[in-house]
């Protein structure tokens, strides 16, 4: 009796073409898992190194706070009220202006004499005798006669006249001189006296 093997063919044939759908249609969903994975792998990675760096960052916070208290633990516990307070004078120079004097213009009148050379003139008379020549017109008469001559001179005349020579003003300069100044100030110094040991030392500050 001969079988028949195309139903199965086709069958086998259903089922494949069935497979190949349904993975096709799994794809995305594949693909979606697998960015899933790679997230966790990368957000994985990212953990392990925040947690390094905060291991390493408190491990060197805690590190140097350890330092910072074993030093505090060093420093010896003075108690309340122990402590003194330095004090010394210090020396500060300055400069104020006072008043050391008046100075003020003041005008006065003086006579003084003055002497001026100036040349002054006169007339004097002089007999003055010119002989006649022949033939000049003039008076033949005798007699007595008189003739008179004005003589005049020079004299001088003084007078005065005020005039501006000058301005006179007040002014003043500054004069910059070093001046050195000496004064005694006063300072506190500490004394520290160990009177554990047998021969107590003093030290000064």
């Amino acid at each position: 009796m001969s079988t028949s093997i195309e139903p199965y063919t086709a069958v086998a044939g259903q089922a494949r073409e069935a497979t190949e759908k349904s993975i096709e249609a799994f794809q995305p969903v594949t693909r979606y898992f697998e960015y899933v994975q790679k997230s966790m792998d990368l957000n994985r990675g990212l953990a392990a190194r925040w947690v390094e760096l905060l291991t390493t960052t408190s491990g060197s916070f805690l590190d140097r706070a350890g330092k910072t208290a074993k030093r505090a633990e060093e420093v010896p516990q003075v108690g309340s009220g122990e402590y003194l307070t330095r004090s010394e004078e210090q020396l500060r120079v300055g400069t104020e202006k006072v008043e050391v004097g008046r100075a003020r213009l003041r005008k006065v009148v003086v006579t003084e004499q003055r002497t001026v050379t100036i040349p002054v003139s006169r007339e004097e008379v002089r007999l003055v005798r010119e002989p006649v020549a022949p033939g000049d017109t003039a008076d033949a008469t005798i007699g007595e006669a008189a003739a008179e001559v004005v003589l005049t001179e020079e004299r001088v005349v003084v007078s005065k006249e005020t005039v501006p020579v000058e301005r006179v003003r007040l002014g003043t300069v500054t004069i910059t001189e070093e001046h050195e100044v000496t004064e005694s100030v006063r300072k506190e110094q500490i004394e520290f006296v160990d009177s554990t040991s047998k021969n107590s030392a003093k030290k000064q500050k």
